[in-house]
């Protein structure tokens, strides 16, 4: 795995390029690549960062990285930092800006989110997870009632299943926790109604945070859905736009939606 990546950051990501000009060292990143990467492919958070004890927190489907950038800039000190993301080019944008915004607390994986959290991140390693604006199930009407959401939400064809769900719960530590922002309210219901069915046994695998002074529009089975923008009580910790907040910026879809969830 770290002779992987030590092939991408010199193919695509400008490495070869760098050591060419005397700015970095391709013999040193590969060496700390592979300080950092167990021979399993699991990251050690500890060998990742500068202060590896820092609390560590994922956003998935980071898009361009604006707002993870943000958040790793607001919490320098205070939290590492991971971005998750699947497109490449959007994958160097974030790269670029951890970079040129100099974040030593954050980290940048390219790849499927759902491998990526079930074969290179240590379970229990995760302080808390966001999502922001999630892409519904394919072919799902964006004013799609609740419960058309939910039968679509049970098909492969999209991240949030009940596979990967299990897959954050695995990677949370005990007390973490998941916050799920949307712009699409059935979707936003039946994300409530997956994680509410979720068990282990008899117990729920996760349960919903309760957001003092937050409107909550709905509970499906025991979990609160919010109105609105997420605030410093569900971890979010500045007010910073994503890469969808300035898509739907000039559309209809400016009304919000999410869900706090935790692992007891």
């Amino acid at each position: 795995m770290a002779a992987r990546l030590l092939r991408a950051l010199r193919s695509t990501l400008g490495l070869k390029r760098a050591a060419k000009l005397g700015l970095a060292s391709a013999d040193a990143c590969g060496a700390r690549l592979a300080r950092a990467i167990t021979k399993k492919g699991r990251l050690r958070w500890r060998r990742v960062f500068a202060d590896g004890k820092l609390p560590l927190k994922l956003e998935v489907a980071a898009g361009t990285g604006d707002w993870v950038a943000a958040h790793a800039a607001a919490e320098a000190g205070e939290a590492n930092w991971g971005a998750l993301e699947l497109r490449h080019d959007r994958v160097y944008s974030i790269f670029s800006r951890m970079l040129l915004g100099n974040h030593p607390n954050l980290c940048v994986m390219g790849g499927d989110a759902a491998a990526i959290l079930r074969n290179h991140v240590k379970r229990a390693s995760v302080r808390h997870i966001f999502i922001n604006f999630p892409e519904p199930p394919t072919g799902a009407s964006h004013a799609a009632d609740a419960a058309a959401m939910a039968e679509a939400s049970d098909s492969a064809l999209h991240l949030l299943t009940p596979p990967f769900f299990r897959a954050m719960h695995a990677a949370l530590e005990v007390g973490g926790r998941i916050t799920i922002l949307s712009d699409n309210e059935g979707y936003c219901r039946a994300l409530a109604a997956t994680a509410a069915a979720l068990r282990d046994g008899e117990s729920r695998l996760l349960v919903s945070e309760r957001i003092g002074g937050a409107e909550r529009l709905a509970v499906i089975d025991g979990v609160h859905v919010y109105k609105g923008q997420p605030g410093a009580a569900a971890g979010h910790a500045v007010e910073a736009a994503s890469y969808f907040d300035r898509f739907w910026e000039h559309g209809s879809h400016r009304e919000r939606w999410y869900l706090v969830l935790k692992r007891e």
